[in-house]
Formats: C-alpha cells, sequence, structure tokens
C-alpha cells in the first residue's frame, strides 16, 4: 500500500511551515553521531524502526476515504513533508550533509521526486553544485568487495573464481552465473541503503555527475549494486545519455530495462531509446554484443528493442547477424520472443533488409530440416512450432 501522488500533492496545498512529526526526536540524536557511522548505519535503529512504523501507520489512515482520520492523515503528511524540505534546504544552505541523508531517509519511504521539492526551495545553482560535488566524492570512495567465508563450499568457490577471471576475458556467461544466483537466492548484491540514497540523489540532482561516477567502474557487481535501484524512467535516460566505452555498465543498464518491463509493455519512444544503445554496444564489440543475445534471448522486451536495431544495419551486417544467432532447436521454448523480434523488424524495415533476414533464416531453417531428417530425429520435431516457424512462414509471403 503505497502513498499515491494524489496524496501528497493534496498535502503539499496545505502549505504547512510549521510542526516536527513524531519521530524527529531521533534524527535530533544523529547531532552527536558520527557522519561515517550514520551513513553505514552504525548507530542504534530503535529510532529508526519507529519511523517506519509512523509511516506505515499513516499510510492505512490515507486510505481510510471520506472519514476525518484520513483529513487528520493528510495534515500529518504535510508536516513531514515540510519537515522534509526544512532539512533539504539545511543541507543545501550549509552544505550539511547529515541534513541531507535526513531527508532522503524520509524520502526513500515516500518516493517524492527531488524536482517537486525544488520547486518550493530557493536553493542556488552554487549551493547545489557544492553539495554535489561531496556527494560525488562519499560514493566514489565505496566499493564492496566479494569473498567468501573459510567453509564455503566448492560450487561457491568454482562460481567466484570464474566470475573473476570471466570480467578480464569479457565472458558474460561466467560473470552473470554468478550475479544471478545471488539474485536468485535473495541475497543479491547489497549495499548500505543509505549508500544507495545518495547515489539516489545523485541521479535526480545530476545526472551527468551519476554517469561520471558509473563510467569508471570495472566489475560488474559494482555496477548491478549502483544500479539496480533505478526505474525504468531513469533506465531509459541512461539509455538517452551515456557516451562510456564501458561494455560492462551498457550491458548492465540494458539487464536493468528489461528486468523492469519484464512484465509490462514497452512504449514506443522508450523501445527506440533501448535499441540505440543495443546498437551503440553491437557496434562497440560484436562479439560482447552476440554475447548479449544469447544472455536475453528469452526477453520478449529485448527482441522487441532487437527488431528495431538491427533495421540499422547493413545487408552485410545483417546477413552476419543472423548467421551467428540464429540457432534452430528442436522445441519452441523461446517462440514469443523470436515473434516479437520478427514483428517489430518486420513492421519497421525496408524490403532489401527483410529479404537479407528472411531468407538467411529460412536457408538455416532447410538446412536445419535436412539434418533431423537425415539423423532420423524428425518425428521429435514439430515444425509449425518451433521458436522460427513464422521466420519461414513468412519469407514464402516475401519471396513472391
Amino acid at each position: 500500500m503505497e502513498i499515491s501522488i494524489e496524496d501528497i500533492e493534496e498535502a503539499f496545498l496545505l502549505q504547512v511551515d510549521f510542526g516536527m512529526p513524531l519521530f524527529a526526536e531521533y534524527f535530533k540524536s544523529w547531532g552527536t553521531q558520527r557522519f561515517d557511522d550514520i551513513l553505514l548505519n552504525k548507530i542504534d535503529s530503535g529510532g529508526e524502526t519507529e519511523m517506519w512504523q509512523t509511516l506505515a501507520i499513516l499510510k492505512q489512515r490515507l486510505h481510510v476515504y471520506g472519514s476525518p482520520m484520513r483529513q487528520s492523515a493528510i495534515q500529518d503528511l504535510a508536516v513531514i513533508l515540510y519537515y522534509q524540505r526544512l532539512q533539504l534546504q539545511v543541507a543545501f544552505q550549509t552544505n550539511d550533509l547529515k541534513a541531507l541523508l535526513i531527508f532522503l531517509e524520509i524520502n526513500g519511504y515516500l518516493r517524492v521526486p527531488m524536482a517537486r521539492y525544488s520547486e518550493t526551495s530557493e536553493i542556488t545553482n552554487e549551493q547545489r553544485n557544492a553539495i554535489v560535488a561531496n556527494v560525488c566524492q562519499i560514493v566514489r570512495g565505496f566499493n564492496i568487495e566479494l569473498n567468501l567465508p573459510s567453509n564455503a563450499g566448492y560450487y561457491d568457490k568454482d562460481s567466484l573464481i570464474k566470475y573473476k577471471q570471466g570480467v578480464i576475458d569479457e565472458n558474460v556467461s561466467e560473470v552473470y552465473n554468478l550475479i544471478d544466483s545471488m539474485e536468485r537466492g535473495g541475497r543479491g548484491i547489497q549495499i548500505a541503503h543509505r549508500i544507495a540514497n545518495l547515489m539516489r540523489f545523485l541521479c535526480e540532482t545530476s545526472m551527468a555527475d551519476y554517469l561520471d561516477f558509473l563510467y569508471p567502474l570495472k566489475m560488474p557487481h559494482m555496477l548491478v549494486a549502483s544500479t539496480q535501484w533505478l526505474n525504468s524512467e531513469q533506465l531509459v535516460r541512461v539509455t538517452l545519455i551515456e557516451s562510456s566505452e564501458n561494455k560492462w555498465l551498457r550491458f548492465e543498464i540494458l539487464r536493468q530495462v528489461f528486468k523492469k518491463y519484464r512484465n509490462s509493455e514497452i512504449g514506443e519512444e522508450d523501445n527506440k531509446a533501448v535499441s540505440h544503445l543495443l546498437y551503440r554496444l553491437y557496434q562497440q564489440d560484436n562479439n560482447f554484443f552476440n554475447q548479449a543475445y544469447w544472455y536475453f534471448e528469452s526477453s520478449i522486451v529485448f527482441s522487441k528493442s532487437l527488431g528495431r536495431m538491427l533495421t540499422l544495419l547493413s545487408i552485410h551486417q545483417l546477413n552476419s547477424f543472423v548467421q551467428d544467432n540464429f540457432l534452430f532447436r528442436q522445441y519452441n521454448h523461446y517462440f514469443d520472443a523470436k515473434n516479437a523480434l520478427l514483428q517489430e523488424f518486420m513492421r519497421l524495415s525496408e524490403r532489401d533488409l527483410q529479404v537479407a533476414l528472411l531468407s538467411n533464416a529460412y536457408r538455416k531453417w532447410e538446412m536445419f530440416l535436412d539434418n533431423l531428417l537425415k539423423g532420423g530425429d524428425f518425428h521429435t520435431l514439430t515444425p509449425e512450432l518451433s521458436d522460427y516457424a513464422n521466420y519461414a512462414l513468412t519469407y514464402l509471403g516475401v519471396a513472391k
């Protein structure tokens, strides 16, 4: 149950300029604490728990529509927003990083866009640049070492060895076997939430500085930790403006995009932005791009973006792509993904490109069936349901 943007706007309209939320006492105690201890959560968390409980109860009260309880909750929310805005002003005006952490701590729950506070706060460019510079210095000092306990099992040790070698060899499979395993196990790549809050702040306040922080990162697990909290809108912004030669960064941004859009339709403009990032990766390193293809092969969103990207290739490049990546198999596990690629490509491409892709696919299809017949395995295939069945059928229509 989230606090809706409508509730936030209703509270902002009250224009409250006084009052303190109950949990403000907790943040007063930060005055005597070392900044690094606060940042890394090495302080008593009792007050933090109380704050989360207060905000959770506030959410429940906001959903009792048409009652005095809801009106009271809107008033309390307005007080919290005022307190947040006050902390943000102190942070910018005095370059106070503790005040910034307080603002971000509360906003980690409310998720109000930074721009909404900027509309009501008098902040100069000089003040903004000063605190952004300090935040950049902090996040650039952030590092995660992937280490295992001495009693770790053989599989974990082997995965870590392959991960480190995979980074050197630029082997996507070896690197992401470990990362995917960690994410499936529920651990993921964990970082202190207040460091993540500072990264969010940097992203929302100065995307250019955020990207400058990401560009030099060479270890994929660091890139995961530094981007996994981005929402779909922010990810698309990154795809539009990133200009690095960091293959792992480009790959991870793409991975995050396809995860965020896994259960939803990607819009036309977002699809266009993602396809251009795919194209930049293709231009940068064809081998690395092919590895990305095999990693994302089952993703419908990836396939749709790839279908658009392929329209940017020459006929020679397209022929090479089909030869390298169209693998005909005796099952149709990825039929929907392959069909999404085909539909997007056919929608946007010229006839000469269509003929090039489909004729190459059809020849591979014929060779595939011929090998099945020679091997005596034809009975195991249902041709009309294999991954590339629609490519063969579409070719027969286009070739006429």
